[in-house]
C-alpha cells in the first residue's frame, strides 16, 4: 500500500532476498476511494520498487463502484476487490506466494473487534500467519518496532488519512480502547497478540478431532444433511456447536457462512426440544427440521425425490415426508 507495514516488508524481504533465493515482485491496487492521494500512493510504490530493482504491478479499480452495485461496506468490498487482485497478479507473474504487511497491531485491534462482535474461539484465533499461498511475515512483529525500523533505515512511507477516521470500528479500537488498556498492561498488543496465537492453538485441535466425530454423527446426501440427534446431543457442547456449523456449510455448500453465536445457540436450543415436524430458519438460507430421531438441514425449495419400500404387513417410517404408513 506504501504505508509503514507495507514499507517495512518490503524493505525487509529485498533485504533477505539473495540469502532466501527470493525473486520479488510489488503489487498495488489503487481503490479509487481518494481521488488523486490515492493516484499519488501509486505513483509512490510505484518509484519505490523501481529504486530497488523490482518489477510491479500497479493497477486501479473502481471500488466505489464495486460495493454500491453488491450493496458491500467500503471496507468489505475493497478486500474483496484487493484479495482478488493479489492472487491474479501472483497467478500471471508465478509467484508462490504472496506476502503481506499484517502486524501484532493488526492481530490485536482483529482479537478485540470480534469479541465486541461476540465471535467463538475460531473468529478469535484472528488472523493466521500462513493461509493457502499468503503468508503474513510481520505478524509478531508491533507498529513501533516497525515504525522504529523504518526510522533507522531513513525510509519514507505514506499515511492514509482514512486509518484515523473514527467512522471505522477497527480505528476507533485503536485510538480509543487500546490506549485505556495500555494502561492495565503497556504491552497489551503482545498480550493480545499471543492470546489469539493461543486460540488458534486451540481451534486446530478442535478441528483435527471434527472428522471422525462427524463420520458418526452426520450423513450428506447432495446438499441434505441428516444430523443423528442421539448421538449429536451425547457431544460436549463446544463440539455440538462444531457439528451444527459444519452441517450447516455442507449443506449451503458454503464455507464461508458467518454464524452468530446468537443464531448457533437458537439453533443448538431447538435441536434439544423441538418435536417432529418443527423447522427452524438457520444461516445460509437453509431450514433446520426435526424427523422423529434426525435433525435435517436443507434447502427451503428443494425438491425431495425418495422410494420407501413398505412394510405388509407393519409399520414404515417415511422421514423425508414426515409421515408413517401402516
Amino acid at each position: 500500500s506504501g504505508g509503514p507495514d507495507s514499507v517495512c516488508l518490503l524493505s525487509l524481504l529485498h533485504a533477505l532476498a539473495k540469502g532466501l533465493d527470493l525473486t520479488l515482485h510489488v503489487a498495488h491496487l489503487d481503490h479509487q476511494f481518494r481521488g488523486a492521494e490515492s493516484a499519488a500512493e501509486a505513483r509512490f510504490v510505484e518509484e519505490l520498487a523501481r529504486d530497488r530493482g523490482i518489477a510491479a504491478t500497479v493497477e486501479s479499480r473502481d471500488v466505489p463502484h464495486y460495493c454500491a452495485e453488491r450493496g458491500l461496506s467500503s471496507q468489505a468490498g475493497a478486500r474483496e476487490v484487493r484479495y482478488a487482485f493479489l492472487q491474479q497478479c501472483a497467478k500471471a507473474t508465478g509467484a508462490q506466494r504472496i506476502a503481506l504487511g499484517h502486524t501484532a497491531n493488526d492481530q490485536a485491534e482483529t482479537l478485540l473487534m470480534r469479541l465486541v462482535r461476540g465471535a467463538g474461539i475460531s473468529g478469535l484465533s484472528a488472523i493466521p500467519p500462513v493461509r493457502g499461498n499468503i503468508i503474513r511475515p510481520l505478524i509478531d512483529i508491533t507498529r513501533n518496532e516497525v515504525l522504529a525500523y523504518l526510522q533507522g533505515q531513513g525510509l519514507d512511507f505514506q499515511a492514509d488519512p482514512s486509518n484515523v477516521k473514527p467512522v471505522y470500528t477497527r480505528n476507533r479500537i485503536r485510538q480509543e480502547v487500546l490506549p485505556v488498556l495500555e494502561r492495565f498492561n503497556p504491552r497489551i498488543i503482545e498480550a493480545l497478540a499471543a492470546e489469539a496465537v493461543l486460540l488458534r492453538d486451540e481451534n486446530e485441535a478442535i478441528e483435527a478431532t471434527l472428522p471422525a466425530i462427524l463420520q458418526t454423527v452426520i450423513s450428506a446426501q447432495g446438499k441434505t444433511v441428516r444430523i443423528r440427534h442421539e448421538e449429536f446431543s451425547r457431544l460436549l457442547p463446544a463440539l455440538r456447536r462444531r457439528v451444527l456449523r459444519k452441517a450447516i456449510e455442507l449443506a449451503a455448500g458454503d464455507d464461508t457462512i458467518d454464524h452468530s453465536w446468537i443464531r448457533t445457540e437458537e439453533a443448538l436450543g431447538f435441536m434439544a426440544e423441538a418435536q417432529s415436524g418443527r423447522s427452524m430458519e438457520v444461516p445460509g438460507g437453509l431450514l433446520l427440521e426435526r424427523e422423529y430421531g434426525d435433525l435435517i438441514i436443507r434447502a427451503r425449495e428443494q425438491e425431495l425425490v425418495f422410494s420407501v419400500p413398505l412394510a405388509i404387513p407393519g409399520e414404515t417410517v417415511v422421514p423425508a415426508a414426515r409421515l408413517a404408513v401402516e
